[in-house]
């Protein structure tokens, strides 16, 4: 994949914070289900974290394989 392509993403559910964990949201990616701490996502998207279950986004992936860069697609704010 080169830098310019990006991938699709949803967000299955986030997981709430616990007093010893932040909230995790799991997320369906091309490839696998992989779970990323969802104020990330929510703050590259520009969203709140109880709107991200059932969005799809449009991310990067680092050469080390990390998911960044997240945008919602289909946003009607644009």
């Amino acid at each position: 994949m080169s830098e310019t392509e990006r991938e699709t993403v949803t967000v299955l559910l986030v997981k709430e914070a616990t007093a010893d964990k932040e909230a995790e949201a799991h997320v369906l990616t091309e490839a696998d289900r992989i779970c990323l701490p969802a104020e990330r996502i929510a703050s590259e998207a520009g969203l709140p974290i109880a709107e991200l279950p059932g969005r799809k986004f449009s991310a990067s992936r680092s050469a080390g394989g990390e998911l960044y860069d997240f945008r919602l697609l289909g946003d009607p704010r644009i």
